[in-house]
């Protein structure tokens, strides 16, 4: 399956004063800059962990040899096209389960659509700043994140939010 997220809403899903009230900051300026990065590094780290958008975007997905796929990025409001070299794709989409069921022999489907959050759940926010700590914290090297090795307490908050492939 190929995906690709075309267009996204820009994130706000922790603001500069609850990132620095996680780090107990108070009347200091100094170091703003810097936080910012690390809010806008460990929200992308969480939004491909959990494989959800956190906020709004529009998603294109390719599907080869498959007759039942789950659509990525999670919260599907609307499948804006459904595409293949067949005239005649007949499809089924169910919003609950987030999967896209192929009635008709297709070599490739291409779907687009709208996908991400218009509230972020609570756990995104606190996942974000529990990952926000750390890396403040944390500033060597020696001390490698990646969404593999996202620290214990903030995969525990992401993981009740994480999309899983069948």
């Amino acid at each position: 399956m190929f995906k690709r997220v075309i267009s996204q809403a820009p994130l706000a899903v922790v603001s500069l004063d609850e990132a620095k009230s996680q780090l107990n900051i108070i009347d200091d300026t100094s170091e703003d800059t810097y936080i910012q990065l690390l809010i806008d590094a460990s929200t992308k780290l969480a939004e491909k962990y959990t494989g959800r958008l956190f906020s709004l975007g529009t998603v294109e997905v390719i599907l080869s040899g498959f007759d039942v796929g789950i659509l990525p990025f999670g919260e599907i409001s609307e499948l804006t096209s459904v595409v293949s070299d067949d005239a005649n794709l007949k499809y089924d989409f169910e919003p609950i389960s987030q999967m896209i069921f192929i009635n008709t022999v297709a070599s490739s489907v291409k779907v687009t659509f709208d996908a991400g959050y218009t509230e972020v759940p609570t756990e995104a926010k606190m996942g974000i700043l529990m990952l926000v700590s750390s890396l403040y914290e944390n500033r060597e090297d020696t001390v490698a994140v990646s969404t593999s090795n996202i620290p214990l307490s903030s995969t525990v908050i992401l993981d009740s939010i994480k999309l899983t492939e069948l």
